[in-house]
């Protein structure tokens, strides 16, 4: 939605939710005017008057109604151009109540009249001022008849008054105006402060995002594993689940570095983290760079016998790649070696516990001769 339509928007709303007081206005004025007058003008009209208004106010109540609890965004002039007409249907109402009670009143008794239309239009200030031209359709089918039939006049107190009709409808016209215009500034400050907060929030992800990633790899840094972990490891004390991890370690990586360059160093390292990352595709599971060769996976809800599984068939693909290392002492090309251990969550251990043992199996793997994963056989404290 453009900002323009959400300002149109949040006018419309506006108009919809003054509908009430308006309308409890025009029903009060017209119970008034119908009772002091009831022998005055013809009873008929007023019968008829009476039940005009208020089907005209029924009608509007049922829109505001409608718009507020089901808001139609996409039919937007549809319903800005019903509120107009329904304005303008009230307005010809008062109008014609007005052109007819001069008819049979005395200049005294018309002071009630234009105090009515006056009042009501006093009040399409604040109720209407979301829309200049409902305003104007109100006010203008309320007063015209008035202010034509004083000026048209022969005495010089009718013309009078209906020169001051003609100076309150511009006084009006011209508050209406001011508040219209604040209460657009007000809306648009709340919708560009809405896209502020949404840039910001947006924002403080992407840079959440950028410092839990390794600039290098594009994988999990190490305050995006230690997060992760933390997670996972309340989210299995929760389940009572076990969770893994898979600490790994590119075998003789250093050699690797000496003789075929950081650029090389670096390609290789950027290779095994894609690799890495399409083996972890379950959701929970998170790869990180743990730090300078040394790569983890964290297995949510996974037995030390899968986890196992997994790091072996890693350490296989990551030699199945090919990547040439002509340093290494287990491989003509680049490997793996991991050390996996598997927790289940007490009172007993904590989530070092598991980074610890695991750390301890990948010294096992490298102890065996590096290129394999092991489990912890024998706990080291």
């Amino acid at each position: 939605m453009t900002s323009n339509h959400k300002l149109d928007a949040l006018l419309l709303k506006n108009t919809a939710q003054q509908t009430t007081e308006v309308l409890l206005g025009n029903m009060f004025l017209m119970a008034v005017n119908t009772a002091i007058f009831w022998q005055a003008i013809p009873q008929s009209f007023l019968i008829i008057w009476s039940l005009s208004l208020t089907s005209i106010c029924v009608f509007r109540s049922l829109l505001a109604y409608i718009y507020l609890n089901r808001p139609q965004v996409q039919a937007l002039q549809r319903w800005q151009a019903l509120m107009i007409i329904t304005s303008v249907a009230q307005g010809i109402a008062w109008g014609t109540y007005c052109a007819v009670a001069y008819q049979y009143l005395s200049l005294g008794e018309m002071v009630i009249v234009v105090m009515s239309g006056a009042g009501m239009t006093s009040g399409a200030v604040a109720s209407t001022s979301s829309s200049r031209v409902a305003f104007l359709s109100f006010s203008i089918a309320t007063l015209a008849p008035l202010a034509f039939l004083f000026l048209s006049s022969g005495t010089p107190k009718e013309q009078a008054s209906g020169f001051l009709i003609c100076l309150f409808f511009l006084l009006t016209l011209r508050q209406t105006k001011t508040i219209n215009q604040l209460l657009i500034d007000s809306f648009s400050n709340s919708i560009e402060l809405e896209k502020s907060k949404l840039r910001s929030d947006t924002l403080a992800k992407e840079l959440y995002q950028l410092s839990t990633m390794d600039a290098l790899t594009f994988i999990g840094n190490r305050r995006g594993f230690d997060e992760a972990l933390t997670r996972e490891w309340q989210r299995a004390t929760r389940t009572h689940s076990p969770l893994s991890l898979i600490l790994m370690d590119v075998d003789n990586f250093k050699a690797y570095n000496d003789n075929l360059g950081h650029q090389e160093g670096d390609a290789c390292l950027k290779e095994i983290a894609t690799h890495l990352a399409a083996h972890t595709r379950r959701a929970g599971d998170y790869v990180a760079r743990y730090g300078g060769e040394e790569f983890a996976i964290i297995l949510p809800d996974t037995t030390i016998e899968k986890a196992l599984a997994a790091a072996d068939t890693i350490c296989k693909s990551i030699e199945a790649l090919e990547l040439n290392h002509p340093q290494s002492n287990c491989s003509r090309f680049v490997t793996l070696s991991a050390g996996v251990y598997s927790l289940s969550p007490s009172v007993d251990n904590d989530r070092q516990d598991l980074v610890r043992y695991a750390d301890q199996a990948l010294y096992q793997a490298k102890s065996e001769g590096r290129n394999c994963a092991r489990q912890l056989t024998t706990l080291r404290n």
